[in-house]
């Protein structure tokens, strides 16, 4: 480059060099270019060529750095830990959706719940957001999985509600599936604010049944040797 080209010219007439040679890039590989040792009069303090030197170098050095940008496809993304850091959202960047429905998490977080409520859950959620979208047919679709899961999981989730709840949990699951029925007319009807309305419902009731069976989780003390510590009880 025209900075390192000055530098060398600088350096040459004094025969000046950093040691080990000046830096410089050659078909866009940096090398070192080794120029000849200073040769100091006769007579000459030694102190004084050691200064010039240093002081030339320093000047040249300067010139290279701020003439010769850093290239960011030569330096590639930084690493920390040995991992690659990408300004990016894996989630997002991947197509997948990234839950953000505060009601959805706080579902989420209700410990011992059984697949098949787990399922009823998602498939729920997915027909609502469908509905948001105004994607009938997918949303169909998503009503669809929720009613079998609700059908072939009957037994476990009410299996794990508590016994002393059952009558609440059975209640509970009858009102989620006459909830579902309702809501498949008003999306045979094209009915979307009923349908809408119905699968708000139906997550509500979902919600309910989804406490009861967590009422019947035992937290885990923690080992002993932090028992004295503060510690979360629930939510």
């Amino acid at each position: 480059s025209p900075a390192e080209m000055f530098a060398l010219l600088l350096c040459a007439p004094t025969g000046l060099a950093p040691r080990g040679g000046l830096p410089v890039r050659l078909g866009g590989v940096r090398t070192a270019v080794s120029l000849p040792k200073m040769r100091l009069p006769q007579g000459e303090p030694a102190s004084l060529g050691a200064a010039l030197q240093r002081s030339v170098t320093a000047a040249s050095l300067v010139v290279l750095l701020l003439a010769s940008p850093l290239v960011p496809s030569a330096i590639g993304p930084l690493s920390v830990g040995g991992g690659s850091v990408h300004a990016r959202e894996l989630a997002s960047g991947s197509g997948s959706r990234v839950n953000k429905d505060p009601l959805s998490l706080l579902r989420l977080g209700l410990p011992n719940q059984p697949k098949a409520m787990r399922e009823v859950q998602a498939a729920l959620e997915e027909c609502q957001d469908n509905l948001a979208r105004l994607n009938g047919q997918v949303a169909s679709s998503a009503l669809s999985k929720a009613q079998s899961a609700a059908k072939s999981g009957q037994a476990a989730i009410l299996k794990a509600v508590p016994a002393s709840k059952a009558s609440e949990g059975q209640a509970a699951l009858s009102g989620i599936v006459a909830t579902m029925a309702e809501l498949k007319t008003s999306l045979s009807a094209s009915k979307q604010s009923d349908a809408l309305a119905a699968n708000e419902r139906a997550l509500k009731q979902v919600t309910v049944l989804e406490e009861l069976i967590a009422s019947g989780y035992t937290q885990p003390a923690p080992p002993a040797e932090l028992a004295d510590l503060p510690y979360l009880k629930g939510r």
